[in-house]
C-alpha cells in the first residue's frame, strides 16, 4: 500500500535525488524542474507559497517511490504542478493518483488554474494529465545557449535600449496583455523578483519592444518573454534585445542560457538559431481550467 506526507527537511536529500535521476530520462523529464542537485534543492526550498510543506512524497513497504509538488501564484491564479514523479512501475497510476490526491487538499479553497509542463516523451505524465482532465496545450521548443562567443550589440538608429523605467510600466504591460494574454505571469509582474528584469527599445517616447529575463537559482539565465509590436517587426529589434541580455546575463556571471517558443514559430526559431541557440527538447504543456474545489 502507498503512503503520502509532507516531506520533512531531513527528507530533503533522498527526495533531490530521486527527483534528480529521473529528470535525466526523458520519459519522465518535468520542464519547471532542473536537473542539477544544487539548483533543484533551491527551487524545493522556495516554492511558493509553502517551500518544503508543498512537496509530497510516496512510500511503498518504506521506498520512496514518487514525488508531487505545488508552486502557486494568484496573479493568474494557477498552480504548477512539479510532478508526479513515479518510479514504481508495478502501480505506478495509483501511486501519482494517490499524490495528486493529497497535494490537492494543498492548495487554497476557491480552485486554481492547474498546469504541467512535460518532455513530450514523457508517456507517464501524459497519461496521468489526460485521467485527470488535463487538456494538452500547443507544444514549444526548449532551446539552449552558452553564454561564451556571443555577437557584439548592434546599433539600431533611433532606438535606444534601457532597462524599465516606472514611467513604461501601464504600456508595457498593456503590450504585453495584446501579446501574451494569459500567460503564465502579468505585465505588472515582469520584473517582480530580485534576480528578474526587463530591458525596453524605444524611439523617442514610443515602445517598441521588451524582453524580460531572469538569473534562475542555478546561475542560469532564462529568457521570458520577447514582445515586439507588429508595428515595429521586421528591424532587428528583437535580434537586439536578446543580444543586449544575453551580453548582461554573461557579465552577471551566467554560462548559459534558455528559453522556450512554440514549437511552430518558424520565424522565431530561425532568429533564435541565428543567434546561436540549439535545440533540447520538445516541451508539451497540459492544463487543467475547471476548479477543482
Amino acid at each position: 500500500m502507498v503512503s503520502t506526507r509532507s516531506i520533512a527537511r531531513s527528507d530533503l536529500p533522498e527526495v533531490v535525488a530521486f527527483i534528480a535521476q529521473l529528470q535525466a530520462d526523458p520519459a519522465h523529464y518535468i520542464g519547471y524542474l532542473d536537473t542539477d542537485v544544487d539548483a533543484l534543492t533551491e527551487q524545493l526550498c522556495h516554492l511558493e507559497p509553502l517551500g518544503l510543506d508543498g512537496v509530497i512524497a510516496a512510500t511503498r513497504a518504506g521506498r520512496l517511490v514518487g514525488v508531487l509538488a505545488a508552486d502557486w501564484d494568484t496573479d493568474p491564479a494557477r498552480v504548477w504542478w512539479h510532478g508526479p514523479l513515479v518510479d514504481d512501475a508495478e502501480h505506478s497510476g495509483t501511486t501519482a493518483d494517490a499524490l495528486y490526491e493529497h497535494a490537492c487538499t494543498l492548495l487554497p479553497a476557491g480552485g486554481l488554474e492547474q498546469e504541467l509542463f512535460i518532455d513530450a516523451r514523457n508517456e507517464h505524465i501524459g497519461a496521468f494529465a489526460r485521467r485527470h482532465g488535463f487538456d494538452r496545450e500547443r507544444s514549444s521548443a526548449i532551446l539552449t545557449r552558452q553564454l561564451d562567443g556571443l555577437p557584439p550589440i548592434r546599433e539600431i538608429d533611433e532606438v535606444m535600449i534601457r532597462p524599465l523605467a516606472d514611467a513604461d510600466r501601464n504600456a508595457v504591460a498593456v503590450l504585453h496583455q495584446q501579446l501574451f494574454a494569459g500567460a503564465h505571469r502579468s505585465g505588472a509582474r515582469l520584473d517582480e523578483g530580485d534576480q528578474r528584469f526587463v530591458l525596453v527599445a524605444m524611439r523617442g517616447d514610443e515602445i517598441m519592444g521588451y524582453l524580460a529575463a531572469e538569473r534562475q537559482e542555478d546561475g542560469q539565465g532564462y529568457l521570458d518573454f520577447l514582445g515586439v509590436p507588429s508595428v515595429a517587426r521586421g528591424r532587428g529589434i528583437g535580434e537586439r534585445l536578446i543580444v543586449e541580455v544575453c551580453h548582461h546575463l554573461r557579465d552577471a556571471g551566467s554560462d548559459r542560457i534558455h528559453l522556450t517558443v512554440r514549437e511552430d514559430n518558424r520565424g522565431a526559431r530561425r532568429l533564435y538559431g541565428r543567434l546561436g541557440f540549439e535545440h533540447e527538447r520538445i516541451g508539451v504543456p497540459w492544463r487543467r481550467r475547471r476548479r477543482i474545489r
